[in-house]
């Protein structure tokens, strides 16, 4: 901090202050706190999060004219990647974080069209649906997925079983009164006599 000029030292004294003073007990809830520590984190370390997605090609459509979206791999990269991909295979990056979303550099954002890009290999694909997958489940929806190969194996069970959510003792009781045995449920990890 000495390092830094006095106006800057100013503003980081008055910045930590001001964080301080939210603090205070009863200010501020839990997820209150968890915001602050990503938004934070994604100021000191910008970069933090990004991951750079070699794309062999990549093509703008309009959204009316596409198909779904599924991985397709034949193993080897597009030998004729066509005339939109110019000199050389570009390269964007994609930057996931918890106040920007998902962003794409240094791709133009168009209203309405839809991106499709062609990568290396079918663990390349994984990868990059696996990134977008996972911010899906933590900022819209932690009950369902995206893409089945990426899907956490807990979340699959889950669903093929047709349990959403936590488990409450009035469901779980429900589901076991018509079965006859003995079963034994370990209902958290944090209370093991529960």
């Amino acid at each position: 901090i000495q390092q830094h000029s006095a106006l800057t030292r100013l503003r980081l004294r008055n910045v930590f202050r001001r964080f301080l003073r939210d603090f205070q007990p009863g200010r501020l809830s839990q997820q209150m706190v968890m915001v602050k520590y990503l938004a934070t984190l994604e100021r000191l370390a910008p970069r933090f999060g990004t991951e750079r997605v070699p794309v062999c090609h990549l093509r703008l459509l309009a959204q009316a004219e596409g198909e779904p979206c599924y991985i397709r791999d034949s193993g080897v990269a597009p030998t004729d990647p066509g005339p939109e991909s110019g000199a050389g295979p570009p390269t964007h990056e994609v930057l996931v974080t918890g106040t920007g979303g998902i962003q794409w550099w240094p791709v133009q954002e168009e209203v309405n069209k839809e991106e499709e890009l062609s990568l290396p290999s079918r663990a390349a694909a994984l990868s990059f649906v696996s990134l977008v997958d996972g911010y899906f489940r933590l900022t819209a929806d932690s009950n369902h997925y995206l893409c089945h190969e990426v899907a956490p194996p807990r979340l699959v069970m889950s669903i093929r079983d047709g349990i959403h959510g936590p488990l409450l003792e009035p469901f779980v009781q429900a589901k076991l009164r018509p079965e006859d045995g003995l079963y034994l449920i370990h209902w958290s990890t944090s209370h093991p006599y529960r």
